[in-house]
């Protein structure tokens, strides 16, 4: 057990808290963010069966230098699955089958309608806009101090039943609780 501990933190810490620029472009530094969220975050048994061998990360909004760099995601492999990066809109039947919906930064304005069709759907939403996790998302992917970090909303992750690893949240720079 103290080995699986061992690793998810040494898998993690370099990602606790990047510098944007020195680790490379900022966009590919958030990437590498959101791949790892792919690896610590729970969804329920049922929803990754009914995805079979997929987990499907879905975009929304115009493609910027964010969404570009999530493309690079697809065909990698997270918790046994492949990862398929699609466009999706703002209508139930593109966000059915996602896992994993991320947010151009300039989408926000749109969170409260994807937060209404997604329900208690365990959909992991992530965006780089920094009152995200504020307003109600799971993860904010945030700059300070030109380093890249993130923010969690554990309420938001609990209602729609997720769990996030111990792990996670300990490398977070602020969570949000109930």
């Amino acid at each position: 057990m103290r080995f699986c501990f061992a690793l998810l933190a040494a898998l993690l810490l370099p990602l606790g808290s990047l510098p944007a620029r020195a680790q490379g472009s900022e966009a590919a530094v958030k990437a590498a963010f959101v791949y790892n969220f792919a690896k610590f975050v729970e969804w329920p048994p049922e929803v990754l069966y009914a995805s079979g061998q997929t987990l499907n990360l879905c975009l929304v909004g115009p493609r910027d230098g964010f969404l570009n760099a999530l493309t690079t995601l697809d065909g990698k492999v997270a918790q046994g699955k492949e990862i398929r990066v699609r466009a999706a809109t703002l209508r139930a039947d593109t966000l059915r089958g996602c896992q994993m919906l991320a947010l151009a930064e300039g989408e926000l304005r749109q969170l409260e309608d994807i937060l209404r069709l997604a329900g208690n759907t365990p959909l992991l939403t992530i965006s780089e806009n920094e009152r995200f996790a504020e307003l109600g998302g799971i993860i904010a992917l945030v700059v300070s101090d030109n380093r890249v970090q993130f923010e969690i909303n554990v309420d938001a992750a609990q209602r729609v039943n997720l769990r996030l690893s111990s792990q996670l949240l300990k490398l977070a720079r602020n969570t949000r609780k109930p």
